[in-house]
């Protein structure tokens, strides 16, 4: 899936001829349930089909498969409280605002407060101690002992080192939910004109 969207965005509207037969199957995963294991199939088919919005254009991704998809991204976000689906619906509402242009304003609303609620939300920032090692402890709070021992067995990861890994990913993913929030917003403010207005 991945490797059809990157075909996508170099060649641009030369990849129109293969689109209605890439077309089924992208939706079939968007629209089907996922577990942890499966969701990757979810969001790399929401990344490549923003893809291909922007590389086919209206003429052949149609409005009425535009809205659908906007649909579709909605309850996305309401069934998965995750931060990498939501950063890719972001990523879909903007791709889909090229096409569907002021008749954006119909779902305008709740797009843009799905995104602001991402801008303001601080999960993913809580402050906190991420393995047992006190390598994420402000330097006030450290035993002199700490200090001395620090640097000490640095060159074999522990369990407890993994465990902070895994935090720092999870922080990660929260970022990027943003970051793709804010060009969404962006894409929005340029292709749906005066639909965008009330929200500036």
């Amino acid at each position: 899936i991945t490797v059809i969207g990157s075909a996508a965005s170099a060649v641009k509207a030369d990849i129109i001829p293969y689109f209605s037969a890439v077309l089924a199957p992208l939706e079939m995963y968007i629209t089907m349930k996922h577990d942890d294991e499966s969701q990757v199939l979810l969001t790399s088919s929401m990344l490549t089909l923003s893809t291909f919005a922007r590389c086919v254009g209206e003429e052949n991704f149609s409005r009425e498969f535009a809205e659908k998809c906007l649909t579709i991204a909605m309850q996305l976000v309401e069934t998965n409280d995750d931060p990498d689906v939501r950063k890719c619906v972001f990523t879909l509402f903007g791709a889909v605002a090229t096409i569907v242009k002021e008749e954006m304003a119909s779902v305008m609303e709740p797009c843009v407060n799905l995104m602001i609620s991402s801008l303001q939300s601080t999960e993913g920032y809580n402050q906190h101690i991420t393995g047992l090692d006190n390598t994420h402890l402000p330097l006030e709070l450290l035993d002199d002992d700490d200090d001395e021992n620090a640097g000490e067995d640095d060159d074999e990861p522990t369990e407890y080192d993994l465990l902070g890994v895994k935090a720092n990913i999870g922080e990660e993913a929260f970022v990027g939910e943003k970051e793709h929030a804010l060009v969404s917003l962006r894409d929005l403010s340029l292709e749906c004109g005066s639909a965008f207005y009330p929200y500036v």
